[in-house]
């Protein structure tokens, strides 16, 4: 529960919401004309924290003071406890890439150049937590066990499964690290999203940052966690793969080794039409405007449908020229 210097998570969230209530813009309309983004499940709780989690403090103060407010979040849909808001937005997650990503133009290394060497890369938790996602992923990874060219890994993975070594490998337990992550990514041509807990998942921003094409194995994404879709034409550069294609080995790895065949050219125009729309889903890159997508699709999804006319109404009649 601790963050920032050692500053409990909590007590952040009801110091912002003390600044904003105090200001004479939250006092207009107690919110319901403000955007909240948050790039963090945290903010969806209820009333508690993490179970083992040390201090259980209150988000009571949090939730009251932006009940009225829009939000912006990963997912528009939660369970039944969570999701207090009064309209929410899907919020891209931030993407794990640094400057350097920019320097070397990662995002403009060809599909089919050898560097890319590595067809298909998942890394992430598959432990035994109780939840259907990271059942689903066990399951996935073990039918993608003869998958040449990947690099297929996972987080405390249970059982006893053989460490990854090397560049291709599949069904291994692999470490944390930052670093390799990153350089395995963009060494990848596609980029695997298994759901886990949830539907979405921030190795989609991880990807597209790196110019890895998605390929979109989460039955729910579609109607819960893809950000944007009035204003980026996911289809036209995302694969998706309906999870019932991964209950056995031959429909999951068929499905896979059919993408590995398609050819470069269809690749390159998959990989160019992603590029044109990095700025719209990626936070943290130089020209970003996903903060700007955040703002038309609150307007469109949860301001009234009289405003935008009535708006309009008035620019027209400041221009009319005057009956004097």
């Amino acid at each position: 529960g601790a963050s920032c210097n050692g500053t409990h998570f909590q007590r952040l969230f009801e110091a912002t919401a003390a600044a904003v209530a105090a200001t004479a813009q939250y006092q207009r309309h107690l919110g319901a004309d403000h955007v909240l983004v948050s790039n963090s499940w945290r903010a969806a709780l209820r009333t508690k924290q993490a179970p083992w989690a040390k201090e259980q403090l209150s988000t009571a103060y949090f939730r009251h003071t932006f009940r009225n407010a829009i939000v912006g979040h990963m997912e528009v849909v939660h369970k039944q406890d969570d999701g207090w808001w009064r309209c929410s937005v899907v919020s891209p997650y931030t993407a794990n890439l640094d400057d350097e990503y920019e320097r070397k133009g990662a995002h403009l290394l060809s599909p089919g150049a050898r560097e890319r060497d590595v067809s298909f890369y998942f890394q992430g938790g598959a432990n035994n937590r109780g939840t259907y996602g990271y059942a689903f992923r066990q399951a996935a990874l073990a039918q993608l066990q003869a998958l040449p060219s990947s690099y297929l890994s996972a987080i405390e993975l249970p059982g006893n499964p053989a460490p990854c070594r090397g560049a291709v490998t599949t069904n291994c337990r692999a470490g944390r690290s930052t670093r390799d992550f990153r350089e395995r990514i963009v060494s990848t041509k596609f980029n695997l999203v298994l759901r886990g807990d949830s539907p979405s998942s921030r190795r989609l921003y991880d990807g597209l940052a790196a110019g890895a094409l998605p390929v979109l194995v989460s039955d729910q994404i579609w109607s819960v966690g893809l950000p944007f879709q009035c204003l980026v034409p996911w289809r036209r550069f995302a694969v998706s793969i309906a999870e019932a294609s991964f209950v056995t080995a031959a429909g999951a790895e068929g499905a896979l080794r059919r993408l590995a065949q398609l050819p470069a050219a269809a690749l390159a125009r998959l990989q160019r039409s992603a590029n044109r729309h990095r700025r719209d889903v990626v936070w943290n890159m130089n020209g970003s405007r996903v903060a700007e997508n955040v703002l038309l699709t609150a307007a469109l999804r949860c301001l009234p449908a009289h405003a935008a006319p009535r708006r309009a109404e008035a620019a027209a009649s400041d221009d009319a020229p005057s009956a004097a």
